[in-house]
């Protein structure tokens, strides 16, 4: 069993851990850390954006009246935008880890 400050078993294996990332980003964004924030997890700090664009556009279709902001909340939040962000999630997590991904076909390619 891994003690507190030991790396997680996707860091001994040479991959960035999609968890510790969040972890760290959260830690760093909290601290004001935003630039070191972005390095932990690039995409959580672009949905972080994301979701504060989102809040704004909510108060100003509530507190203005205004139509535009509640046309582009429709937008952001129909069937196929949310199937791009999963869809830059898969992406994000396959190519931040292309050195593990050579590094098991590396042992797969040895064992036969």
């Amino acid at each position: 069993m891994l003690a507190v400050d030991d790396p997680c078993m996707w860091t001994l294996m040479g991959g960035k851990c999609v968890t510790c990332g969040g972890t760290h980003f959260v830690n760093s964004l909290l601290n004001g850390h935003v630039i070191e924030a972005f390095h932990h997890n690039e995409y959580l700090f672009f949905l972080t954006l994301y979701l504060i664009l989102t809040v704004v556009l909510i108060n100003i279709a509530i507190l203005a009246e205004r139509k535009l902001p509640a046309k582009i909340l429709e937008q952001m939040y129909n069937v196929p935008a949310v199937l791009i962000l999963c869809g830059l999630l898969l992406l994000f997590l396959i190519l931040r880890n292309i050195p593990l991904w050579i590094r098991i076909a590396e042992v797969i390619a040895n064992k036969l």
